[in-house]
């Protein structure tokens, strides 16, 4: 299985840290996102990674191009960031013809990857897996309603009493999903406000219990630094990280 992770996003709610370092490589507890996301896909068995980037693309590819990851990740620059589903579709060669993960380098999430492939691979009938969670601000998310794990009605940040099973923007696409895509006939597309309206009844579902937090503000970005510790860096990674970011002017 091949992953991609979606890097391209300004981080306008973590001003003023983004005005200088990309949202996706801010440090939680000493070590970016980004790193962290890398490690744990190799430790799930994924070792080919797309990264789009846009905002502070050079920031991303110098550190991805010097780190121990470079062999397994493939930059793809977006002038004009495509939007999520878009940017799926521009790369739809890379993904070949088998089942693909996709998730959000913004988010921090911590779950069992074989247990996430094993649900998705249990209704293979389904377009998608969608990863959800539990959350304390259902306005601000994209909020589910199941029948049988599968996902039946969508609420994308909206108001009123719709629960708190949230949508963790992580996924597993079968590669059906190109037809889906290539229908809509657009090249700018939202995963959420495009592509699972046309889903619905078609995606199935995986709760994780274990830990998930959106970095989009400096709330939660303090929340995961209080709460969440990652592993240690490898060492050349780390001594690489430390030169970049001391030499940001933060």
């Amino acid at each position: 299985m091949k992953g991609l992770l979606l890097a391209g996003g300004i981080g306008s709610r973590l001003r003023p840290l983004t005005n200088v370092i990309p949202k996706c490589m801010v440090p939680i507890n000493g070590r970016p996102l980004l790193d962290i996301w890398l490690e744990f896909l190799v430790d799930a068995g994924i070792n080919e990674v797309l990264i789009n980037t846009h905002y502070m693309a050079s920031f991303v590819q110098e550190y991805v191009h010097k780190s121990t990851w470079r062999k397994m990740v493939t930059i793809s620059y977006e002038e004009t960031l495509l939007g999520t589903a878009g940017t799926i579709l521009k790369n739809k060669d890379f993904f070949d013809k088998e089942p693909f993960f996709v998730a959000h380098a913004d988010n921090l999430s911590r779950f069992q990857m074989s247990d996430f492939i094993d649900s998705h691979l249990s209704l293979q009938e389904s377009i998608a897996t969608m990863m959800l969670f539990y959350t304390n601000e259902p306005e601000s998310c994209g909020i589910v309603e199941l029948k049988d794990r599968v996902v039946h009605k969508f609420y994308e940040k909206k108001s009123g009493n719709h629960g708190n099973l949230a949508n963790a923007a992580v996924y597993i696409f079968n590669p059906s999903i190109f037809n889906i895509l290539e229908g809509l006939n657009h090249q700018e597309m939202d995963i959420s406000l495009d592509v699972i309206p046309l889903l619905l009844g078609q995606i199935n579902t995986f709760i994780n219990t274990d830990y998930h937090l959106d970095i989009g503000s400096n709330k939660t970005y303090n929340q995961a630094n209080n709460n969440f510790m990652p592993s240690d860096m490898q060492p050349e990674n780390s001594i690489l990280w430390k030169h970049m970011f001391n030499s940001v002017n933060l």
